[in-house]
């Protein structure tokens, strides 16, 4: 069974992935306003560098609903490549 308990955590601890449609994801960090577009090869690559400055960090994983699978599933594999350990899923609402 999953854990499905909620914990506070500092947006300057969260790493938002937002899978789109197209196959690009966003990534923000915290509550910053800028966006950075980047390929799902690349995921496992920023995660490793935000993460080596921020022990604490969590990957906030959000999906598009007209996003494929796929896209989705190459954006956590990344993250596990990366050494993620807490990753929070969401499905995108609009």
């Amino acid at each position: 069974m999953l854990p499905t308990s909620e914990a506070e955590v500092s947006p300057r601890n969260v790493l938002q992935f937002l899978v789109r449609p197209d196959g690009v994801v966003e990534v923000r960090r915290g509550e910053s306003d800028q966006v950075q577009p980047i390929r799902a090869d690349d995921v496992e690559r920023v995660w490793r560098l935000e993460a080596a400055q921020n022990d604490k960090l969590v990957a906030a994983v959000q999906t598009d609903p007209d996003a494929p699978y796929r896209n989705m599933i190459r954006v956590l594999d990344g993250l596990q490549a990366g050494g993620a350990e807490r990753i929070s899923l969401q499905m995108l609402r609009r």
